[in-house]
């Protein structure tokens, strides 16, 4: 009896399937006296692990070579080789490029020290220039005037004296009783004194004036002018020092840039030229990327002659001894299995043989709705014989418990 109620739950899943799609049935006994249900449902056989060889040379290339799918390959071992149509030839100018740039820069990092010793220089001069210009206002203002103006208060100083020598004599003369010719005579010579007295006093005292209030303030102004522009001349060989500097290290800073841009430039290339020959990541076998359809899986097609993009996947290296497959299922049933869980499977290419495997994994996809194919089941197979291969359809029973499996840490928990 409960041998035909098992066959019973397999054949009406099995029509489920046939009508449904992806998942082919959950053909549930009905009854608080059901001892258990069956979920029959599609998937594809994947490897459990594998690596990915993807192209990286940046651009269009055209496969020259390529290990046939289901290679056998070391780590290390030739898997795809690549064309890029001019790469050698603009390796071979992208080359003469860096060396125009390395001799820019060799020449920016020579012109650099002589341009700051001409800075140097000029800046000494104009230096030396102020200093000679603040030492002649300084000997014309401290000791240079100071000399004139004391030598002539001096002559102005004897100039009175000898004013009031001439005078007292005139006086003397004047107040004399006899008044002879000889007195008369030395009268007038002794006004004649006091007038000479006078008008040399007056010239002194005027050119003291002059000195004092003209010739020095001139002279101390042309000096300090001297000085103006000598200060002025020193603002402008610091700035054309700095100008200069500034300019021969921009020019060493952009050689720089370009020697290191355009070397840059040549090591990409070398890598381009370098990841045209791609090596397995791993050991395992080859396989060739797969297209999932509405017919099944088709590999793709990877031959010579094909022309691949840049980051396109070219082959896999696999480990085809263990493989996994996403068995899509409604959301009750992700809660109803429980991971360690065994299965049986079916090939369609091995439709005699039965085959083994275990839940790794159960979960709600996100954003799934009760009713729906929003959970999926994972499940491990292990094929030591080598009778499978990636890409196989298969029908995966899975027996569910009788009860849901709340508070599972591999499910998620419907509310």
């Amino acid at each position: 009896m409960e041998h035909s109620r098992r066959i019973g739950v397999v054949v009406i899943g099995v029509v489920l399937w046939m009508v449904t799609g992806p998942i082919l049935s959950q053909a549930l006994v009905a009854g608080e006296s059901a001892q258990r249900a069956v979920v029959l449902a599609s998937a594809v056989l994947q490897p459990a692990e594998e690596q990915v060889v993807r192209s990286q040379v940046g651009g269009p290339a055209t496969i020259v070579t390529v290990a046939a799918e289901g290679t056998v390959v070391k780590k290390g071992d030739l898997l795809v080789e690549l064309d890029v149509p001019g790469l050698i030839e603009e390796k071979e100018q992208q080359s003469v490029s860096v060396s125009e740039a390395r001799a820019q820069l060799t020449t920016a990092e020579a012109a650099l020290p002589g341009a700051r010793d001409e800075s140097r220089e000029a800046v000494q001069v104009a230096e030396e220039a102020l200093d000679l210009a603040q030492r002649a206002l300084r000997m014309c203002t401290e000791m240079e005037h100071p000399l004139q103006e004391a030598s002539a208060e001096n002559e102005v100083a004897l100039a009175r004296e000898r004013r009031a020598l001439a005078l007292a004599r005139l006086s003397y003369l004047e107040r004399a009783e006899d008044a002879d010719a000889e007195g008369e005579l030395a009268l007038m010579e002794a006004k004649l004194i006091v007038l000479e007295a006078e008008l040399q006093l007056k010239e002194l005292e005027d050119r003291l004036l002059l000195v004092k209030e003209v010739f020095h303030p001139e002279k101390k102004s042309q000096l300090q002018l001297a000085v103006s522009q000598r200060k002025l001349e020193l603002v402008h060989a610091r700035n054309e020092a700095s100008k200069l500097s500034r300019q021969a290290q921009a020019t060493l800073a952009a050689a720089r840039t370009r020697y290191e841009m355009e070397r840059g430039r040549s090591e990409r290339l070398r890598d381009r030229i370098a990841a045209c020959k791609i090596h397995a990541p791993r050991e395992g076998t080859v396989l060739y990327p797969r297209d999932v359809g509405d017919g099944g899986t088709t590999a793709a097609k990877i031959e010579a002659g094909v022309v691949v993009g840049h980051r396109q996947p070219i082959v896999s290296v696999a480990d085809t001894a263990r493989f996994k497959l996403d068995v899509p299922v409604g959301l009750e049933a992700v809660q109803r299995v429980e991971k360690g869980q065994k299965v049986s499977i079916r090939f369609d290419g091995l439709p005699e043989q039965t085959f083994h495997g275990t839940i790794v994994a159960a979960r709600v996809l996100p954003h799934a709705r009760r009713h729906t194919s929003g959970g999926r089941v994972t499940v491990g197979l292990a094929d030591p014989a080598k009778r499978l291969r990636p890409g196989m359809s298969a029908i995966v029973e899975l027996e569910l418990a009788k009860t849901t499996k709340r508070g599972n840490g591999s499910v998620g928990d419907l509310n």
